[in-house]
């Protein structure tokens, strides 16, 4: 029976109805005991088995793409209001805008995923079961005919009943219909149907959105069924850009179809930066880099393919973004051999034990080469169609041969040659190659003589013929950790040193020069960036642009002529693995539940969250890279031409101030959060110890701050004025026996809390502010203080223990709860500064070391890292003259 206005389910009063569905009415009411307007779904009957699967479903997820369940009643369920229009009614306005249809895309697959990785498919996603909200965000609606159940396909014992065909055809005709025209051939054949199901059908809502059209219709359920089952889709209507990642969701095998819907961001970040002018360059990471296998490589290819075509075109040009992405390997790498890129960026080809493997970027998978086990050093022809490689052990003899991208029989080009370190192809169609103790080699493709270009006893590698081909870049001497990259003149024999590393290439990145990118074992197992100018002479300092760089015998690094990078990076390393550590990033909330974001494992040191909790901080080595919340990506600030450390917001999150050396001491400086404008100074050095920033007070009106004294270091208030910057001298704020490591004021502006290393133990103790000198409360044996919001807990950690919360009572002096323990130790907490926040919403901001990575990070699948249009972030942060 329909319920009236007026009329009451338990506490909630009913307003009027929203719609009607196959399994009851869903009504418009006021939830009175909070005020609140909802929804309630009311099922014809009482909690039929679709409608408590629905319950159990929603209930277990939590997302703000999703629906939310907020009660359940006899034979209701209570939901979240959703205002706006249905996906449904937008499309038959027309055909969505691209850049409205990705945003639109991007949520719906946020919300996919966070199903999927609860084990839930959907299974009846379409049009009519998304809503877009007045604000522009999206929510996916009803999941009444979602599958609980592992994250592999569905049993073979699954109940044919619960299918969305055979349930819905005896309620309502024409829902069947549309619902029909977005099952997955799988599902419309009856078989069981997993994840991969809702990826078919969110392809087909993405045609739709874009062409206006429905892509399977028919004037019957049977034809409906039979064109989703045997029809190909036309796909002609549908912007280039979107057609690889639309033909990727609509293959009818779902063994050839996108493994995971994470993927698909790959493809619209891409889609929607060629739909719009990109703006300022940035550096963008991916959403959710777990499973980018297949989607990963596509983005590249795209970029390469279609960012040139639409910048030929383009009347000025933009610059290409630069992409960020990780491949999950089918094989691991060989330690002691090294990768290799295509010239044009669109090929990657790695040794494995069976043999080499090469990536397409066309393609989802990389493939073996038959006949390669045995190979290393690999490296491209010229035009990337055929791969060379070293048969036989690095240091000992080995022959040169070469074999189509597309596989066949190898050709010898070289039948031995003595030790090998590294080869290229070069425009004339000649090898150019290396071996220690002889010098360096060229000989056609075909085979031949070997002609010797430099003659050198000492250890040679990795050569590499400079543009006009008068000059030879080569590493030169010693040991792994001590070579170094010299430039010879072929015609006079004369050489200089450029850098002291290994892994050498010349990247043309403008006119007037280019760059040499090459790899160097200290500090951090890093790449280097060094600007050379027309004559290829150094132009300013080495700049790190990569840290923690896997090495075998060879680093896991290689660099394209085109300006893309792929390299492999992680624990074990060196120097970072051991000195500094890569790490992970997650949320964790109160309860200790961890969501990791999804930005690649990397030598984080301090992170800290925006006033608005909308991008963080982050300390990368000595870098300072801001990440985008909302759209999951990484920018990294301009380069500061010095190592920059401990960064925080300043209270309106326009800008960063960060430490740096300066003369003999250490000073403190600022820079827009968006990397436009200059830097300015914050402080002058201060010589005798560390200096670093903490935060500032309630009223905005003053910087806390580290600084040093002749007793050691020492809290500190500097007044600053409208621009941050200070305005007067710094005062003390307490005096201590101990040195200081942290102090940050309560929100109320009373209290100081500070932590002091006591005898090598950290203690934090309070004094009310400003009067810091007057009063001192202990705590205990803990440091790092973050006040939450309220200021009515105080957060600190316990090295040995992990994080702990102490209540506080202000109200009339101070009243401190017993510490209770929070999180575990199973996280970074840092040295001077922390490395941890917590953001206004109540989570926490952590980091965890590799031997302990989230749940993502623990499946031990062999990655590597790709960095397209990495050239433009070249420019960017090492400037040619």
């Amino acid at each position: 029976m329909a319920l009236t206005p007026g009329s009451r389910l338990g506490p909630y009063e009913i307003a009027g109805p929203l719609g009607k569905g196959g399994m009851g009415e869903v009504y418009r009411a006021k939830d009175t005991r909070l005020g609140r307007e909802v929804a309630i779904k009311v099922s014809t009957q009482k909690f039929s088995d679709r409608f408590e699967r629905e319950a159990r479903v929603i209930s277990s997820l939590n997302h703000p793409n999703i629906c939310t369940l907020h009660d359940v009643g006899d034979n209701y369920l209570v939901m979240e209001l959703v205002e706006g229009q249905t996906l449904s009614a937008r499309i038959k306005e027309g055909a969505i805008p691209l850049d409205e249809s990705l945003a639109i895309a991007r949520q719906i697959a946020a919300a996919l995923e966070a199903a999927h990785d609860k084990g839930i498919t959907h299974r009846d996603l379409k049009p009519g079961n998304v809503m877009l909200k007045t604000d522009g965000a999206v929510k996916v609606l009803d999941f009444g005919l979602a599958k609980i159940g592992p994250r592999t396909a569905a049993s073979d014992g699954e109940d044919p009943d619960l299918s969305p065909t055979l349930s819905m055809a005896t309620t309502q005709a024409g829902v069947v219909l549309g619902t029909a025209a977005y099952m997955s051939p799988e599902q419309a054949r009856g078989k069981p149907v997993d994840k991969r199901a809702d990826i078919w059908a969110f392809g087909v809502v993405l045609c739709e959105m874009v062409t206006g059209k429905k892509l399977f219709t028919g004037e019957d359920l049977t034809d409906t069924l039979a064109s989703v089952v045997k029809i190909d889709p036309d796909l002609s209507a549908v912007p280039l850009e979107l057609q690889p990642l639309l033909k990727k969701c609509l293959a009818k095998d779902p063994r050839n179809r996108l493994r995971d819907i994470g993927g698909v961001d790959a493809f619209l970040e891409l889609g929607q930066a060629q739909s719009a002018a990109p703006s300022a360059a940035t550096a963008t990471a991916p959403r959710s880099w777990r499973t980018w296998a297949g989607a990963a490589v596509a983005l590249v290819a795209i970029a390469v393919v279609s960012g040139w075509a639409g910048m030929r075109s383009a009347p000025v040009p933009p610059a290409p973004q630069v992409v960020r992405t990780i491949l999950d390997l089918d094989k691991t790498l060989l330690g002691e051999a090294s990768l290799a890129i295509s010239r044009d960026g669109s090929k990657i080809v790695y040794p494995t034990e069976e043999g080499l493997r090469i990536w397409k970027l066309d393609a989802f998978e990389s493939t073996l080469l038959p006949g390669t086990s045995g190979a290393r050093l690999p490296f491209f022809s010229y035009d990337g169609q055929q791969v060379a490689y070293f048969d036989g052990g690095l240091g000992s003899i080995a022959a040169i041969k070469r074999i189509s991208v597309n596989g066949g029989p190898a050709g010898v080009i070289v039948e031995k040659t003595a030790t090998p370190a590294g080869a290229r192809w070069m425009e004339n169609g000649e090898i150019l190659y290396s071996s220690n103790g002889q010098g360096i080699f060229s000989i056609p493709a075909n085979g031949g003589q070997p002609k010797l270009l430099v003659k050198e006893t000492a250890q040679v590698g990795f050569p590499q013929l400079l543009p006009g081909g008068k000059q030879i870049l080569f590493s030169l001497n010693g040991t792994i950790a001590s070579r170094q990259i010299v430039l010879q003149d072929l015609a006079d024999g004369t050489r200089r040193t450029l850098a002291n590393g290994t892994l050498g290439t010349f990247v043309k990145t403008g006119s007037n020069g280019g760059h040499l990118v090459y790899w160097s074992p200290d500090p951090t197992s890093q790449v280097l960036a060094l600007a050379l100018d027309q004559s290829y002479n150094p132009v300013g300092s080495p700049f790190p642009m990569l840290n923690g760089i896997v090495i075998g015998s060879i680093p896991k690094l290689a660099v394209s002529e085109s300006g893309t990078v792929v390299y492999q990076s992680g624990a074990g390393t060196t120097a970072l693995g051991a000195v500094e550590g890569i790490r992970t990033l997650a949320w964790v909330d109160q309860k200790g539940k961890e969501t990791p974001l999804p930005a690649p494992p990397d030598n984080y040191r301090v992170a800290r969250v925006s006033p608005t909790g909308d991008r963080v901080a982050i300390q990368v080595g000595f870098q300072i890279w801001i990440w985008n919340v909302a759209n999951q990506n990484f920018a990294r600030l301009p380069d500061f031409g010095k190592q920059v450390e401990y960064p925080i917001w300043t209270p309106d999150g326009q800008r960063i101030i960060f430490r740096t050396k300066e003369g003999d001491g250490l000073a403190l400086y600022s820079i827009a959060a968006d990397g436009s404008g200059a830097f300015q100074k914050v402080l002058d050095a201060v010589k005798g110890g560390n200096v670093y920033a903490d935060g500032f007070t309630p009223d905005r009106t003053t910087l806390i701050a580290i600084l040093p004294t002749p007793g050691g270091m020492r809290p500190f208030g500097i007044p600053v004025g409208k621009d941050w910057v200070a305005s007067g001298a710094p005062r003390q704020l307490r005096d201590s026996q101990f040195t200081v490591v942290e102090a940050a004021v309560d929100p109320t502006g009373k209290w100081l809390a500070y932590a002091a290393l006591a005898n090598g133990a950290p203690a934090t103790s309070f004094s009310p502010y400003p009067d810091a000198g007057r009063q001192q409360i202990p705590l205990g044996a803990f440091a790092q203080p973050v006040w939450s919001p309220s200021g009515k807990v105080l957060y600190v950690a316990n090295g040995a223990q992990g994080v702990f919360a102490v209540n506080v009572d202000t109200s009339n002096g101070l009243k401190l709860g017993m510490p209770q323990p929070l999180l575990p130790n199973n996280y970074y907490w840092g040295a001077l500064g922390r490395a941890w926040d917590m953001a206004p919403d109540g989570r926490f901001l952590l980091m965890k070391t590799a031997g302990q990575a989230p749940a993502a990070e623990q499946d031990k699948t062999p990655r590597i890292r790709v960095v397209v249009n990495w050239a433009e972030e070249l420019k960017r942060l090492v400037p040619l003259p």
